[in-house]
Parts: C-alpha cells; structure tokens; sequence
C-alpha cells in the first residue's frame, strides 16, 4: 500500500488540493481528509461527493466522527483511517454536532515526543492543520496523488536526479539506519519499509534514522516517515531523526512534523538519549 500526505494550514489551500486530486483522476475513494473543523470537513466534502456516481452509490456526503486516544473526536471524510491512528473508537453517527463543535478535547495538549502511536495526526491536528492521506495499491493513482501533495502541501518538485538508498549499522544499544538520495514514490519509500520491517523483526527497538545525506523528500517519503513512526512506536520501539540536510529540515518544519519526531543534531546525541533513558 502507498500512503501519500499532505499537511495543509489553510482552508482555500485544502480544498484546491482536493479538487486537483479529484481532477488528475484519484478517486474519491481512496482520499481520506481528517481536521477539527466541522465547516471545514462539510466545505471538502462537497468537493468529495459531488460525483454522481458516489451520490447513486448511497455514500453518505457527511462526515464521520471518531474517537482518538488522547485528543477526542476527529472529523474524518473518506476511507477509515483506524489502522493509522491508534485504532480510534468511531462514535455513534448520532452524536450531535453542536457538542463535538463545543468538545474540550480541543485544548488538550500533547507533549513533545509522544510514544502514542497517533501522535502525527494528533499534533496536526490540535494545532489547527488539516491533513488529506491518500492510499492506493495503484501505482498511477499514487503518482497523480504525489503530483498534487508535492505542489499544494511541500512545495517541491518532481525530481528524476539521484537514486533513494538505505544502509544499516549496529552500534551498542541501537541500530542506524543512514538514508541517502530520495526518499520518495517508489525510489527508497519500499526500501525503508523492508530496512524497519526487518529490524522491528529482529527485535531491534531503538533505531536512528540519520538524514544527512538525504537530499530529497516527497509526499510519499513524508507518508513513509509517519508509517515508520507509527510502526517503531507500536512496537514499543524508539525512533529519532538525526540531522536531516538543510532542504529535508525545511520540509519537516513547512509540514510541522519536526514538532512530533524526536530530532538529534547527530548521532551521539541520539545515542546518548538512549542510553540515559534505559539507566536505572
């Protein structure tokens, strides 16, 4: 499965992402919109299930309420999302809208290097961002999705220089993991999936992922960080970014990822922080 993201802080910005999507052929279907804003999920919904063919469908043009760990009621258009947000409780479609608008889950506050599993969407969320996920097994759908995400969300263009590469070294106490290259739509997103798959197996829990030499990130790598994110965290594991290059930097801070992933300035930092939070 291919999982693009967009993280958008402003509304006109959202809704043109949706109507480009929806434009370069990615199905309605496939395009999950998740904020706190109820005005805000009935406004792309409309874009989302204007199509006639959903309408006929019976899918229903208003959106779902779920319940996330730590943070309360999220407003969610499109495919379910639990697998990636800590398999949220949905509520009761019942549930008046008044009081999820008048919820004070919206003050909640959620610490700096969370270990819950949902802690990306939480943060995103919480401080007034919106985020549009796109999954597809279809490689073209992932392509017209990463077009658009990579305009609208990142700011960035599509580049063919350079390859996405990932190599692995154990150190005591942890195992590093040096990206190089692309991070990106099928350049370096299976190989990071395969690397972390392959040390959470091997029970390896702490791991560094040094992104020095990573010289390009796409709404596809974005959604493969927050994956990895998830997968470590899930496991009990602990994962941290080490020096990512100054455009990779740029990229977390645009996206405000850099407030959720743990970050080192480098890897005996990392290491060290390891090594003081597994001391008796």
């Amino acid at each position: 499965m291919k999982t693009a993201v967009g993280v958008f802080s402003n509304l006109d910005r959202a809704e043109q992402a949706v109507r480009a999507l929806l434009k370069n052929r990615v199905p309605a279907e496939r395009i999950t919109f998740l904020t706190r804003s109820e005005p805000e999920a009935n406004s792309i919904g409309n874009h989302l299930y204007s199509d006639s063919a959903l309408q006929n469908s019976g899918t229903a043009s208003r959106f779902s309420v779920i319940s996330v760990s730590g943070i309360g009621p999220v407003l969610v258009q499109g495919p379910d999302v639990s697998d990636i947000l800590d398999h949220p409780r949905r509520v009761d479609s019942s549930t008046d809208r008044a009081t999820v608008s008048n919820d004070p889950w919206r003050q909640t506050p959620v610490a700096h290097g969370s270990d819950d599993d949902a802690a990306f969407f939480r943060r995103m969320l919480i401080e007034g961002c919106s985020v549009i996920v796109v999954r597809t097994d279809s490689n073209q759908i992932a392509m017209a999705a990463v077009e658009v995400l990579d305009k609208l969300s990142l700011g960035v263009a599509k580049t063919s220089k350079g390859r996405g590469h990932v190599s692995v070294r154990q150190v005591p106490g942890a195992a590093i993991a040096t990206l190089s290259g692309k991070l990106a739509l099928d350049d370096g997103c299976l190989l990071l999936r395969e690397t972390i798959r392959a040390l959470l197996d091997a029970n390896q829990l702490r791991i560094l992922l040094n992104l020095e030499r990573l010289d390009f990130l796409d709404s596809a790598g974005l959604g493969e960080l927050v994956r990895t994110h998830v997968a470590v965290r899930s496991r009990g594991g602990q994962l941290t970014l080490v020096n990512p290059s100054p455009n990779i930097r740029h990229l977390l801070q645009v996206t405000r990822v850099d407030r959720v992933f743990e970050i080192a300035p480098d890897e005996l930092t990392a290491l060290n922080k390891f090594r003081r939070a597994s001391a008796p």
